[in-house]
């Protein structure tokens, strides 16, 4: 990419053309195309692992008032 200027100063790149020679454009373009998969990969774990957690307290909750509403339920036969 231009804005990033001379691509065969990353370093990935001239490791790649010193070992797959006239084939490192393969190895180049796997090694950069997996890696927003890779990323989307990472965060979509963190969010499905946050999301549980939300869901996991708001049922917490809601155990916890139906709880407390079966004791009011029961206080009125105390009486």
């Amino acid at each position: 990419m231009p804005m990033w200027g001379d691509q065969s100063e990353i370093f990935c790149r001239g490791v790649f053309d010193e070992y797959f020679g006239t084939w490192f454009k393969i190895s180049y373009y796997i090694y950069f195309g997996t890696g927003p998969f890779m990323v989307f990969t990472a965060v979509r774990l963190c969010f499905v692992l946050l999301y549980t957690i939300f869901r996991l307290q708001v049922q917490f909750q809601l155990i916890n008032e139906y709880i407390l509403q079966i004791s009011n339920d029961f206080d009125i036969f105390d009486d």
